[in-house]
């Protein structure tokens, strides 16, 4: 059932091209009526588009044609300034990078148990991160070993990178606290 399941998801992500630029642009400028709308239709996309790659992850990670731009609206729509909406972009990527890191972690114990069992000893290098992404935290691909895990990684790199600015920019950060000192030497 997975082309047929692919096949109804390409669908859907080819109906969010006609999503307007301008909603996610100016959510903020967006009154009344039109506002209360996007809200629930963004809030409900990201139901539906988080729960379906969470539940068909095994079927639909692989298929980057068509789930690259669903997590690139993902990752815009974790941009918008509703605290309901962010929190289930927050779930949905914390579980996607987790599960992309724990299959890529399998897939090298797998090849490390290969290698040993073959009589090579070469040793995988570890997870090397290089400094030349904008955020320094990019995975370095050509250091992890390779294998169909790592070109996915490599392929979901730019999102999960903009997921990350994301992240950062809308965490909570503490509140500003001023020190000030009297004549007398007193804080």
């Amino acid at each position: 059932y997975e082309p047929t399941l692919l096949q109804c998801f390409a669908a859907v992500v080819n109906k969010l091209h006609s999503i307007p630029v301008e909603v996610f642009q100016n959510f903020e400028g967006l009154r009344g009526h039109n506002r209360v709308f996007w809200e629930v239709f963004m809030n409900q996309l990201s139901l539906l588009l988080t729960n379906f790659i969470r539940c068909n992850m095994k079927a639909v990670v692989g298929a980057y044609e068509i789930t690259g731009p669903a997590l690139a609206t993902l990752a815009k729509i974790s941009t918008l300034p509703n605290e309901e909406i962010f929190k289930i972009c927050v779930e949905f990527w914390q579980m996607f990078a987790a599960q992309l890191y724990l299959d890529r972690e399998k897939a090298r114990k797998e090849q490390s148990q290969k290698m040993k069992a073959s009589g090579d000893q070469q040793q995988l290098p570890p997870l090397m991160l290089s400094l030349s992404g904008s955020t320094g935290m990019s995975v370095d691909v050509k250091a992890t070993g390779g294998g169909h895990e790592e070109e996915i990684i490599a392929k979901y790199q730019p999102i999960l990178d903009n997921v990350r600015r994301v992240m950062i920019t809308r965490m909570a950060k503490p509140p500003e606290v001023t020190i000030k000192e009297n004549d007398d030497g007193e804080i």
